[in-house]
């Protein structure tokens, strides 16, 4: 027995159908743009220090900061300035990379102040090394408390060139 009549439409077609721009995001990117500072050369100096946790100097992944003020959104990674070197997984041992992204070991304000103090380290070892061109306005003393507003002036020096690669 064959149909005559196609069958009708039900709600379900229409929920399909409706953009998904109706709901209001955090971040507005454009297709196709990113807005988030990206630099692959940035990337590799971060992994070429040993892990900022533990101290091993093999496996260094550069891990990207979870937290929205830095650049992360739904489905995309934070600025790359924000990266921290963390070792990745070694035999028998999960790393250091995965347990900062699972958060088992800590709650939110510990990891949040563990991304804040590890990304200064970074950009610091870096400067320290002469691998970024700092200007006279980087401090060289940083106090525990003072850790969440330094990574952000940090992140945001090197996102508008003021701390440069150096090339050499």
């Amino acid at each position: 027995m064959n149909r005559t009549t196609p069958l009708k439409r039900t709600a379900f077609v229409s929920v399909l159908k409706k953009k998904k721009t109706d709901r209001p995001a955090r971040i507005t990117h454009k297709r196709g743009q990113s807005t988030i500072w990206r630099s692959d050369a940035y990337l590799a100096l971060v992994r070429s220090l040993p892990c900022s946790a533990c101290g091993t100097h093999s496996n260094t992944q550069a891990a990207h900061s979870n937290q929205l003020r830095m650049g992360k959104s739904r489905g995309m990674k934070a600025s790359d300035a924000s990266a921290m070197p963390l070792c990745g997984p070694a035999y028998l041992r999960q790393g250091c990379h995965a347990s900062l992204d699972q958060g088992k070991t800590m709650n939110k304000e510990q990891r949040k102040a563990f991304e804040n103090e590890h990304i200064v380290r970074t950009i610091m070892a870096l400067c320290g090394q002469g691998r970024l061109i700092a200007g006279d306005d980087v401090p060289r003393v940083i106090s525990k408390d003072q850790f969440e507003e330094m990574a952000t002036h940090l992140v945001a020096m090197i996102e508008s060139g003021e701390l440069k690669i150096n090339q050499q």
